[in-house]
This record gives structure tokens, C-alpha cells and sequence, in this order.
């Protein structure tokens, strides 16, 4: 609340149960109003949970409406969410979405509606499986457009709120770039 100069921990006593916290997401015009993407970060440990056969499960998104003083779990979903987005263009549709699900709000993120990989075959478009999400982000104008980023997956774009994936990374191979030349006879091919 100083600009960065000191932090409190919000964790389990605020009613945050699963601090593998991969995205969090501030409402526009409010905020005091944040979802969290709760999904486990390591294999070896969501491998143990899922051994566990324990059906409740603290992954999921987390909602506040004070500032992250009190989270209440408004989606529960294994093996968790990585990413959550409030669309710009109207503030009551939020979209959450993880390795083998997409959910979409219409109340802004307080209750939820999977929308995509029903019967646990995953989403992304045809032949595709996604991967573990990276990154979602709704169109500015239209909150029925998403595209998303997933490890292992590449970038897809969806135009009916979810419901059904393309391909939008043709060429893209979803590899780590780390370096990027110029060809020195032809600069238009860049490798």
C-alpha cells in the first residue's frame, strides 16, 4: 500500500489456500478486485496431490473484493488454473483457463461456467493439445475474442468466448528464442 517500499504475506489465514499463485488479474474499475489462478508450478507435486485421490482441491481462482485482506475460492478445478483475465470491454465477463479447461464468468468472476474441454480431453483447436497456459488476453473491443499462450501448445485465438480454438501461431514452434540474426544478404529473412 506504499508503493513497494514494504509487503505483508496474504496467505492462508486471508483464506488464500494454495499459494502457487500463477496469474493474478486487478478489475478495472475496481481495485480492491482481483482473481487469482491457483495451479501447481511443479509435476512432482501435482503428481503426489493427484495420488492423494483427494477430490477438494485448493487450486482453482481465488477472489477478493478488499485488496486480498479476505480471498474466498470461487472456482475449484484439478489440476488448477494458470491464467485469468476481466475483459476490458465489459467488466463482467471474465475468462479463467488451465492445462485441461476453460471457464468463463459473466458476473465477474464470481461464479463460473466451463465452456471448453468437457469429458477431461484438454482444449485448443483441433488435433491440439494446449499445454499449460501462459498467458490469456481478451480483446479490448469485443470480450467474445481471446487469445492464449500456452507451453507446448503455441498461441490460439478463439472468437466465441471460448467455445472452440484456432491455430493464430503459424511458424511459431512455442521453442525458448534466445538469440535472433539478420540475414546479411536478404534482410527480410530473419532466423
Amino acid at each position: 500500500t506504499d508503493g513497494g517500499e514494504t509487503w505483508r504475506m496474504l496467505n492462508e489465514i486471508n483464506g488464500l489456500d494454495f499459494l502457487y499463485i500463477n496469474s493474478l488479474f486487478m478489475h478495472p474499475d475496481d481495485p480492491d478486485t482481483l482473481l487469482a489462478a491457483a495451479a501447481f508450478g511443479e509435476t512432482e507435486l501435482f503428481s503426489k496431490y493427484l495420488q492423494d485421490n483427494n477430490l477438494d482441491t485448493p487450486m482453482g481462482v481465488y477472489r477478493t473484493t478488499d485488496g486480498g485482506e479476505n480471498w474466498t475460492q470461487v472456482l475449484s478445478e484439478r489440476p488448477g488454473v494458470n491464467a485469468v483475465e476481466i475483459c476490458p470491454s465489459n467488466h463482467d465477463i471474465a475468462y479463467a483457463i488451465g492445462i485441461m479447461d476453460v471457464f468463463r464468468s459473466t458476473d465477474a468472476g464470481v461464479t463460473w461456467t466451463q465452456v471448453a474441454g468437457q469429458g477431461g480431453n484438454g482444449w485448443g483447436p483441433p488435433g491440439v493439445l494446449a499445454g499449460k497456459p501462459i498467458d490469456l488476453q481478451c480483446d479490448p473491443k469485443d470480450a467474445n475474442r481471446l487469445f492464449s499462450n500456452n507451453y507446448n501448445g503455441g498461441n490460439f485465438l478463439s472468437e466465441d468466448g471460448g467455445k472452440t480454438w484456432v491455430n493464430a501461431s503459424d511458424g511459431y514452434t512455442g521453442a525458448q528464442i534466445v538469440s535472433v540474426a539478420v540475414d546479411q544478404n536478404d534482410p527480410a529473412q530473419i532466423y
